[in-house]
């Protein structure tokens, strides 16, 4: 029984360091593909120094919300990422794929707190 218990935990860990490595990555590629497409491209910019440490800034509050969220201090989990999500959207705007991530880690801790509603 304990052994499930760990399995599912590690998945959960898993999934959330894999969401929050996967933000990166995609800025990441992101920058670089607009970089290769040259200036023409006005979908696909590099990103700024600003939305860099913006950027960080989000995975640090992200990665504190899942270490808060296995601790089931859910309150907190659901203050830092309120938290990146206003970094996110001063940096990229509303419709960029981190805002996106963190409205999805929202809505997954509000459904852990029962408020189906705000989810």
């Amino acid at each position: 029984m304990a052994g499930v218990a760990w399995s599912r935990s590690w998945r959960r860990r898993g999934a959330a360091s894999l969401s929050s490595l996967l933000l990166v990555l995609v800025c990441l590629f992101a920058g670089a593909a607009a970089a290769q497409t040259g200036a023409g491209a006005q979908s696909q910019r590099p990103i700024t120094p600003e939305q860099s440490k913006a950027l960080g800034e989000m995975l640090e509050l992200m990665q504190q919300s899942d270490k808060l969220r296995d601790e089931g201090k859910l309150d907190a989990a659901l203050e830092a990422l309120t938290r990146a999500l206003a970094a996110g959207e001063r940096a990229f705007g509303e419709s960029h794929f981190s805002v996106a991530l963190s409205l999805d880690k929202l809505g997954m801790i509000q459904m852990m707190r029962g408020d189906l509603d705000a989810s």
